[in-house]
């Protein structure tokens, strides 16, 4: 099957409520007839992506960073979101697909994975083939892959800031081996306009070739701009 993309959201303000709750209270079941439900009443891929899993996971987030959620809350939302994508992707890889290639990668010491996850799915869902290399990827494993696979870009996501040697690490030793590629940036690490707009900065100066995005909409605006 193929799934339209549209710009529009498709969740109701109810049902993105009720996921959430049923998320936070780990009922994986509920969960997963909310996100099957949505799509086979035709709401598009995009929109349960943006509007209901993104959503919520940045909201869990939020919650935690705030102490209202604890930390186990946090893990229970983020394993029970990686076993509802898992369930999409036979929609998913379902797309026509071009010879276009993006490996995906945490910086080393960088767990929280389901950003990063996301952006390769969003990359397959635009027809291109996506490899997410997970949480905590070690250089040497990101380089053998860029060798094995050729790929057409690289994107590296960072959560927390206070990773940035390894990013910084990481980065070097891909310029040092491959200079013309295309590299992307992402992560919460490197929102606002504070410490991790300044990071960012300091980085894309440094080397050209990096592009950041904040937020899958503008990666999105990139993959159809061609």
């Amino acid at each position: 099957m193929t799934v339209a993309l549209d710009t529009s959201s498709s969740i109701g303000e109810f049902c993105y409520q009720t996921y959430l709750e049923k998320l936070l209270a780990g009922d994986r079941h509920h969960c997963a007839d909310l996100v099957q439900e949505r799509l086979r009443q035709g709401v598009t891929l995009k929109a349960v992506y943006l509007d209901l899993i993104q959503r919520a996971m940045y909201e869990v987030g939020t919650l935690w960073e705030r102490n209202a959620v604890s930390i186990a809350a946090e893990h229970l939302a983020s394993a029970t979101t990686e076993l509802l994508l898992a369930q999409i992707y036979p929609q998913l890889f379902a797309q026509p697909h071009k010879n276009l290639r993006a490996i995906i990668a945490c910086v080393p010491r960088e767990y929280h994975q389901i950003g990063a996850r996301m952006v390769a799915d969003f990359f397959e869902l635009h027809g291109w083939h996506g490899f997410s290399l997970g949480a905590n990827t070690p250089t040497a494993a990101l380089i053998s892959m860029i060798r094995e696979r050729d790929p057409d870009v690289v994107g590296l996501s960072m959560s927390l800031l206070f990773n940035r040697p390894h990013l910084e690490s990481m980065l070097a030793e891909i310029n040092r081996e491959f200079p013309t590629l295309e590299l992307f940036l992402g992560g919460r690490a490197f929102s606002g306009d504070g410490a991790g707009k300044q990071a960012r900065e300091e980085l894309m100066q440094r080397y050209p070739q990096l592009v950041y995005f904040a937020s899958l909409n503008e990666l999105e605006s990139y993959l159809t701009s061609g």
